[in-house]
């Protein structure tokens, strides 16, 4: 009796040890399996990222891809680009000589007399610009007769490279107007044309403005300047006086003279 007591506890101890060790065994299992998964949770997540960032990146490389195209498509083949066919003009001619100064009026006899004219490079005269009448045709004080004559001291440069004595009375009225009796601005306009009219050729030419001041003193005011394609603006002008004569000096002041465009 008492064997068999003691068999059936040793018999106990056995089934509750083998629960015991299958009881671990399941726990075992169950912690394996749930490690098992959750790694595969992250590498799906490891997986799902590198997937997202191949696209990411295949679409960024995409977009590279087609901003070269359009680059490459909007810039010109230097060897095939057409060239321009645009043109400057050329410079043009000036279509006027404009000379301008300040006359103040004398009181006094034998003054107040002037003349502007145009000279080639040889000094010979292609148009005479102004004239005062008394010199180039006289008045009562002449007598009638042209001033020059009457008075010799009456714009003797011009009258030696003019000379007026061979021109018609219509070719000296059209050059000649009455002496101005009051002060103030005078401006004289050229048209590059001379005496019969026609345009004058490019080339070297000068200006000449002659005042009789009083009696035998007088100024002759010259500039030169070169006359053709682009020749515009200011004409230097030089000043020269035949004697120290003081009387009336300040008669023609501030010439200033100008090749322009209409």
């Amino acid at each position: 009796m008492a064997a068999m007591k003691e068999k059936l506890i040793r018999k106990k101890k056995l089934l509750t040890g083998a629960g015991i060790v299958l009881i671990l065994a399941v726990v075992i299992l169950a912690v394996r399996l749930t490690v098992w998964h959750g790694d595969n949770d992250e590498s799906g997540k490891t997986t799902a990222a590198t997937t997202e960032s191949a696209s990411a990146t295949a679409e960024t490389d995409a977009q590279t891809s087609e901003t070269t195209i359009k680059n490459s498509s909007s810039t010109p083949d230097p060897t095939t680009a057409p060239t321009s066919t645009t043109q400057t003009n050329p410079p043009e001619r000036p279509d006027q000589l404009v000379v301008s100064f300040y006359k103040s009026y004398s009181t006094t006899e034998a003054s107040n007399q002037y003349a502007l004219w145009i000279e080639d490079s040889s000094g010979r005269v292609v148009r005479t610009i102004f004239v005062t009448s008394f010199t180039a045709t006289g008045n009562e004080l002449s007598g009638g007769v042209a001033g020059y004559t009457f008075r010799e001291d009456a714009l003797p440069t011009w009258v030696a490279k003019a000379v007026p004595r061979n021109l018609s009375e219509i070719q000296l009225d059209s050059i000649s107007g009455a002496t101005p009796l009051e002060s103030g601005t005078r401006e004289y306009r050229w048209d590059l044309r001379d005496e019969t009219g026609n345009p004058v050729p490019d080339g070297e030419y000068t200006l000449q403005l002659e005042g009789t001041l009083y009696w035998s003193s007088g100024v002759v005011f010259s500039g030169r300047f070169t006359l053709g394609a682009g020749a515009v603006g200011d004409i230097g002008i030089t000043t020269a006086y035949n004697s120290q004569e003081q009387q009336n000096r300040n008669m023609i002041t501030g010439v200033q003279a100008f090749l322009i465009h209409k």
